[in-house]
């Protein structure tokens, strides 16, 4: 199988250890395309763009694309418009791909004619604060059996089953998955999630809760698009009931109901404000149409 792997980057030089992990490289029987879609990168993002290109020209035909907005929805249709492949796959800078990660999921691809095939994004740690995130961040992250990003391999031709006229929201920014993530849910079509592992770096307590911010943020542009409804104290309930199966403890419990809390908060406070508000790098929805 053919694969383009796009790879958005605005100034994160651990994409360099990512792309030394990655061991799905050309052979006789694959291409592997390598999608850098660079959103106004620093001068030692390009300085390191042009190593990996020197080091890595016989393992992946690289290919860089410059954008001028940082936006992840505008950045994954830009991969996608420069990926010389049907079947994409998308990862984030900062992940480190396990022995034979890609190929599990390329291979699920090929034996079960999938459209879409999800891998599992395990966070590390290395103290008290990092492992209560990395716990749960299973239940919001790691076994979501959603189309998110990362990691996810995917037909090209899977927006024409969806058939609403884009590809990727570019109104919600950074929460561009989620809302293709609902948009498959809506279609019915079925995402194989398999046991390919992909590594997270640990995330501080500050960040997690930016995340949840910021997620509310993204699901309050899409809801006022959509018109959906918003049900937030369902929406919290539903989440920590599904923490039930990872068995977490007392404090697990409490922080993933405040993380979830915080969450619907943004969402409250994004439909009360402009999309531009908090997302400044927030496009008209119609910019993103083909």
């Amino acid at each position: 199988m053919n694969l383009s792997i796009i790879i958005p980057d605005h100034n994160d030089l651990r994409l360099m250890e990512l792309i030394e992990s990655i061991d799905f490289v050309n052979s006789e029987k694959q291409k592997v395309e390598l999608v850098l879609v660079l959103n106004r990168p620093t001068a030692e993002l390009l300085r390191l763009v042009d190593g990996i290109k020197r080091k890595y020209h016989e393992k992946f035909d690289i290919k860089s694309v410059f954008i001028e907005i940082c936006n992840l929805g505008y950045a994954y249709n830009a991969g996608i418009e420069n990926a010389s492949y049907d079947n994409i796959m998308f990862l984030d800078s900062d992940l480190i791909c396990m022995p034979n990660a890609i190929r599990k999921m390329v291979q699920c691809m090929e034996k079960k004619d999938a459209k879409i095939v999800k891998g599992i994004v395990w966070f590390k740690h290395h103290g008290f604060i990092t492992k209560l995130i990395s716990n749960t961040r299973k239940v919001t992250t790691s076994k979501v059996k959603k189309a998110y990003i990362p990691v996810l391999l995917m037909k090209k031709d899977i927006f024409e089953e969806l058939d609403d006229g884009y590809m990727f929201a570019v109104d919600t920014v950074w929460c561009a998955d989620a809302d293709f993530a609902n948009r498959i849910e809506e279609k019915k079509i079925p995402v194989k999630y398999i046991k390919s592992d992909f590594l997270h770096p640990a995330i501080s307590l500050k960040k997690d809760l930016k995340d949840a911010l910021y997620y509310g943020f993204g699901k309050g542009i899409r809801t006022k698009r959509t018109k959906e409804d918003w049900k937030p104290c369902r929406e919290v309930w539903d989440l920590v009931k599904s923490a039930k199966k990872e068995k977490l403890n007392f404090l697990e419990y409490g922080y993933l109901a405040f993380w979830a809390m915080l969450m619907q908060l943004g969402c409250f406070m994004q439909l009360c404000l402009p999309n531009q508000f908090f997302f400044s790098q927030s496009m008209e929805f119609d910019e993103g149409k083909r």
